[in-house]
């Protein structure tokens, strides 16, 4: 019994701190714009970017970076560090509006 309170438990953390297409348009339509304008352009939405497709996304295609609080648009980012190349895989950490924001922090981006 204890094992299954624990892992529903576990369950629900997850599932609160995960983010989906609607929470990460909100923080879009905070900020003036949303998903749809930038598929209209022809881009898209890509989640949980860490895991595989930052391997062969070049950074210069990122038009959005996603944390669990914002959204930061690309005019707004001052510094990016990259390391061994410039693929988002390959990110370290970038800043923008003078805050330090590490690669593990980003939960998406919308990209060319």
């Amino acid at each position: 019994m204890k094992t299954l309170l624990v892992l529903m438990t576990l369950i629900l953390s997850f599932s609160a701190l995960a983010a989906d297409r609607g929470d990460l348009n909100q923080l879009l339509i905070e900020r003036g714009t949303s998903i749809a304008a930038f598929e209209a352009q022809g881009m898209r939405l890509v989640m949980g970017e860490r895991t595989g497709g930052g391997r062969v996304l070049q950074f210069a295609q990122v038009e959005v970076v996603f944390t669990k609080e914002e959204a930061i648009l690309k005019k707004d980012i001052q510094n990016v560090n990259l390391q061994n190349g410039n693929r988002l895989g390959n990110l370290e950490s970038l800043q923008a509006a003078g805050r330090h924001i590490d690669a593990d922090q980003i939960i998406g981006v919308i990209a060319k």
